[in-house]
């Protein structure tokens, strides 16, 4: 799923235009406590979108350290949210798939199975 997500990213049409949640955060003041907690909503559900996704991961291959599955999935939230504001900064609407497939590497390199241990001990 990361890598659908990184494609998808790449596949904008031109750098992000924008994120209400990075708005609200950086203009916080500026949104009342309904915006806030629709926006707290909405981030809701990726996390839970997400860790989902993560946690059949898990089910097949363990974590390699001992991980908090809700932070990994809003690990993803906080790329995909910086990864809007950098791409924008760097004029570069390819940044976060890059973001996206260095995510992906790190999940795999997370879960990934240990190699047997070949030397007989």
């Amino acid at each position: 799923f990361i890598k659908l997500f990184a494609e998808t990213m790449d596949e904008l049409p031109a750098v992000h235009p924008g994120c209400l949640v990075a708005a609200i955060t950086y203009q916080a003041r500026s949104f009342d406590p309904e915006v806030k907690r629709l926006s707290a909503e909405g981030l809701e559900l990726w996390r839970g979108r997400f860790k989902a996704w993560i946690k059949e991961i898990a089910a097949v291959y363990p974590p390699r350290v001992p991980t908090d599955l809700d932070a990994l999935a809003d690990h993803l939230n906080v790329l995909a949210d910086g990864g809007i504001v950098a791409s924008r900064i760097y004029e570069d609407k390819l940044l976060i798939g890059r973001q996206a497939r260095m995510f992906h590497d790190l999940v795999k390199a997370l879960f990934q199975p240990l190699p047997a241990d070949r030397s007989g001990s």
